[in-house]
């Protein structure tokens, strides 16, 4: 009788941890291309993937106008800045000359594009 419950759980327990390594894979692929000085940012840690619905067209845009120090560009140039209808938010830390700092990638709802990074 449990074995049915424990099964599910296996599977949701996967399937999070395949978004999660691919939504990993993304914002390292778009440091790699877009970040000024990919190796000073040392020490890079992701945290829990996590979704949002509260993000307006309007917010997505202030957040790609957004010009942060590290970063070359902040949004994928051909991706429209829409929020549609959920957004996944993934949180960085790294460490830049020693001091804690923190990133975070906005990625659409079919985890195949960065939508915004602040």
């Amino acid at each position: 009788m449990n074995k049915p419950i424990l099964l599910l759980a296996a599977m949701l327990l996967v399937m999070g941890c395949s978004k999660q390594h691919t939504a990993k894979g993304m914002a390292e692929d778009f440091l790699e291309q877009n970040a000024k000085e990919p190796d000073m940012m040392q020490h890079r840690s992701y945290l829990d993937l996590d979704s949002s619905k509260l993000l307006t067209d309007s917010i997505i845009v202030a957040l790609r106008s957004y010009s942060h120090p590290r970063m070359n560009a902040t949004g994928e140039p051909d991706v429209p800045a829409k929020a549609g209808r959920m957004l996944y938010v993934l949180p960085m830390k790294y460490y830049y000359n020693g001091e804690a700092e923190r990133l975070t990638f906005y990625l659409d709802e079919h985890l195949q594009h960065i939508v915004a990074v602040k």
